[in-house]
C-alpha cells in the first residue's frame, strides 16, 4: 500500500512539474516574461506580464546611455547611478556585477532569453538594440588587455614594404615619429620615412576623390526626387493589390452560400473554392514583397556622394586619424617604396577616382559612338549598320556650367 501510495505522489508530482513547464513555455511563445520582473520592470497581475516602472525605468536607460558613450567604467557608472538613488530589491545597493548583469540582459531591448532559447517579447523595451550592442562592443574592448608602453603611431600596421611585402614599423626617433620595413623576411633596401610626409601624401592622394559640392547637389536632388518617385509608385501597386483582395472574399462568401443553398455540389465547390483561394494567396505573396520591397535603396548612394563632397574639407583641415580611417575604408593593399605610398580604392570609390583623375583633354576611346559589343557574339544578329540605329547615345555629367 505505501507502495503504491508514493507512486501516486510521484505521478502527481511529475504531472504537476509538466504542467508548470507546459505554461511556461507558452508564455515564452506569447512573448510574455514567466518569472519575476528585472530591475527597471514591474509585474502587472492584472495582463499577466511585465510593464516599465516609472521610478526606476529612466535610471536603467540612463546605464546603457552612458556606458554606450564609452567615457565610463562600469565601477563610474555604478556611483552616477546610486547617486541618483537606484536602488535593488529589498532596497539593497547595486553592485558593479549587479551592473554588468543589467548591461548584458536582452530583455530591455525587447528580447526574452530563457534556458538557451530566444524569444520575441511583448513588453515594451527601454532601449534599441542599437544601443544594447554598442554597450557590448564597449565591454568587450574594455576586456581586452592592453599592451603597456605602446606608443600612439597613427598608422601602425597600415602599411606592407612594397619591396619585399614585410610588414611597415614605427618608432620614435630625435622627437620624430618615423617609418620603415621590419626587414624580417629578406634583406631590404628601403630606407627611413617621415610620419608628417606619409601624412601629407594621404592628404594630396585623397582630394582624387573629392567631388565638386555643386554636381554632388545636383546628383544628390536627382537621386533624392527619383527615391519619392518610387516609393510613390510602390505605395500604389500595394494599393492595388489590397483593393483587388476584397473581391476574391466576396466571391467566397458568395461561394460559400451557393454551396449551402445546394446550388453547387461539394466537388464543384472544392474546385471552385481552392482555385479563388490560390489566385489569393498569389496576390498576398506580391503584396508581402511589395511591402518588403526596399525603395529606400537610394540612400546608400545618396550617403556615397555626400561623403564624397566632403572629402576636400577632410583633406584640408580633418586630423590624420581621421584621413587614416577614411583612407582604410575606401582603400586597401596600402605600400610604402621609395618614401612613396600607393594603394587602390575600392568598389565605386575606384570608379569615381578613375573619374576625376582621368588625364585632361584626352578623349577616350568610341567616347561619342561607344561600341557596346566589343567581342563578336556566339550568335550574332543583325548587321552592325542595322544596330547602330538602336545605339545608346553617351551620357555627359556636366557640372552645370
Amino acid at each position: 500500500m505505501l507502495s503504491i501510495a508514493f507512486g501516486q505522489s510521484k505521478y502527481y508530482v511529475d504531472n504537476l512539474s509538466e504542467n508548470i513547464k507546459r505554461g511556461i513555455r507558452q508564455k515564452l511563445r506569447n512573448g510574455v516574461w514567466p518569472g519575476w520582473a528585472p530591475l527597471g520592470y514591474l509585474n502587472d497581475k492584472n495582463l499577466r506580464t511585465i510593464l516599465p516602472d516609472p521610478a526606476k525605468a529612466p535610471l536603467v536607460k540612463k546605464v546603457f546611455d552612458l556606458y554606450a558613450t564609452g567615457n565610463y567604467p562600469i565601477a563610474q557608472v555604478r556611483n552616477m547611478i546610486n547617486g541618483l538613488g537606484l536602488m535593488g530589491k529589498k532596497n539593497k545597493t547595486l553592485t558593479t556585477s549587479n551592473y554588468q548583469h543589467i548591461l548584458k540582459n536582452h530583455i530591455y531591448y525587447g528580447i526574452l532569453k530563457y534556458k538557451g532559447d530566444t524569444y520575441e517579447g511583448t513588453h515594451p523595451p527601454l532601449i534599441s538594440k542599437k544601443t544594447y550592442d554598442r554597450c557590448q562592443e564597449v565591454m568587450l574592448s574594455k576586456s581586452k588587455s592592453q599592451t603597456p608602453g605602446l606608443k600612439p603611431f597613427v598608422y601602425r600596421g597600415m602599411f606592407r614594404c612594397g619591396e619585399c611585402g614585410c610588414c611597415i614599423t614605427m618608432e620614435f626617433k630625435k622627437g620624430r615619429s618615423y617609418m620603415h620595413c621590419s626587414k624580417r623576411k629578406v634583406p631590404c633596401s628601403q630606407r627611413f620615412s617621415r610620419e608628417t610626409d606619409i601624412e601629407l601624401q594621404l592628404r594630396e592622394e585623397i582630394k582624387g576623390v573629392a567631388l565638386c559640392s555643386t554636381w554632388a547637389s545636383e546628383i544628390i536632388a536627382y537621386l533624392e526626387k527619383e527615391k519619392s518617385e518610387s516609393a510613390q509608385a510602390g505605395s500604389i501597386v500595394a494599393k492595388e493589390l489590397q483593393d483587388s483582395l476584397e473581391p476574391l472574399a466576396s466571391k467566397l462568401d458568395a461561394l460559400l452560400d451557393l454551396a449551402l443553398n445546394g446550388r453547387l455540389t461539394q466537388d464543384e465547390y472544392t474546385l471552385k473554392k481552392a482555385e479563388l483561394i490560390g489566385e489569393k494567396k498569389a496576390i498576398q505573396e506580391k503584396l508581402e514583397v511589395c511591402r518588403k520591397k526596399d525603395y529606400d535603396r537610394f540612400t546608400p548612394v545618396i550617403d556615397f556622394f555626400a561623403e564624397a563632397s566632403h572629402v576636400g574639407e577632410l583633406a584640408e583641415k580633418g586630423k590624420p586619424e581621421e584621413i587614416r580611417d577614411f583612407v582604410k575604408k575606401t582603400g586597401s593593399n596600402f605600400r610604402l617604396r621609395d618614401k612613396k605610398i600607393a594603394f587602390e580604392y575600392k568598389n565605386h570609390w575606384r570608379i569615381l577616382h578613375n573619374f576625376l583623375c582621368r588625364p585632361a583633354g584626352k578623349k577616350e576611346k568610341n567616347a561619342e559612338t561607344p561600341n557596346w559589343w566589343r567581342r563578336r557574339e556566339s550568335h550574332p544578329g543583325p548587321s552592325t549598320a542595322r544596330r547602330n540605329r538602336y545605339r545608346l547615345s553617351p551620357v555627359i555629367v556636366s557640372s552645370g556650367t
